[in-house]
């Protein structure tokens, strides 16, 4: 009962007692939050990591795209999906950023399921999203931080609007 409580305090459950427990939803409003604190918390460790990644941290993020594209193709979503995560995270943990990390991953967690879902009732993952994330890669490869930020936060505010139109 305790983990169902630490759920409903951070809004993936609410809870009527003696009756039953129910998983929330995010609401429209919830994304037109969401996904600019996303877009922009992201944009910023963008920035940040596009200053400080190494060639090896870049060669990753590149294996990572291609990861997405080949379970694009087979019709993984769930491989693709998890992936993107590893893409996104790698670019966090780059920046050097704990505390917009932090709130990054709550955010972020929030709405994982959702991507599933988008992901699964387009008929895979986006394909719009593996060239949103072609922008960023050229971005961070020239060394271009501004560059990198604001197509870190076109990504996002996509997402947010192919998320919208599949719910």
């Amino acid at each position: 009962m305790q983990a169902l409580r630490c759920l409903e305090a951070a809004g993936f459950a609410r809870i009527t007692p003696h009756k039953d427990v129910v998983v929330t939803g995010l609401s429209r409003a919830e994304f037109r939050e969401r996904f600019p604190l996303l877009a922009a918390l992201e944009g910023l460790c963008v920035c940040e990591s596009a200053r400080k990644i190494t060639p090896a941290q870049r060669a990753r993020l590149h294996a990572l795209q291609k990861e997405m594209a080949a379970a694009r193709a087979q019709n993984h979503s769930a491989r693709a999906v998890q992936a993107d995560s590893e893409f996104h995270r790698l670019l966090w943990e780059v920046s050097g950023l704990p505390q917009v990390i932090q709130i990054l991953q709550e955010v972020w967690d929030r709405g994982e399921s959702y991507r599933v879902i988008m992901h699964a009732r387009r008929g895979g993952f986006a394909q719009e999203s593996l060239a949103e994330h072609e922008q960023i890669l050229k971005a961070l490869d020239a060394g271009d931080p501004a560059r990198a930020a604001k197509a870190m936060e076109r990504h996002r505010m996509r997402a947010m609007q192919r998320l919208q139109q599949t719910t």
